[in-house]
């Protein structure tokens, strides 16, 4: 997220987006806008928070900069990266005959219960 007047970025992990958004933008007097959304967990949050700590203004909030919204881009580059595995191997699992798939879900069954 950013503020226009400001130029701030927020990283943090989110839930509901727009929720996110109003709960911020009541206490910040500038419109906030959602630059990007990237899936990702606690760990890749605290990963770039670290990363980025030097541009850090306070909290979740961090200065605009090219090192900033490189990361930023870093992020989202990794989620699609993550995305078009996923669809290979959903591609690939549907490639298998229907009783070999039977067989791999029972067997997996059976280990994990």
């Amino acid at each position: 997220m950013r503020t226009r007047e400001r130029l701030v970025e927020v990283l943090g992990t989110i839930g509901e987006v727009q929720v996110r958004v109003a709960t911020l933008q009541v206490s910040c007097p500038y419109r906030l806008t959602v630059m990007a959304k990237v899936l990702g967990t606690d760990t890749l949050e605290r990963f770039l928070h670290q990363d980025l700590h030097q541009h850090r203004l306070q909290g979740e909030w961090f200065k605009r900069c090219p090192e900033v919204l490189k990361k930023v881009r870093w992020a989202g580059h990794r989620q699609k990266s993550i995305e078009d595995e996923l669809r290979r191997i959903e591609e690939a699992w549907n490639s298998l005959p229907e009783e070999v798939r039977r067989k791999i879900e029972d067997e997996r069954k059976g280990i994990y219960g």
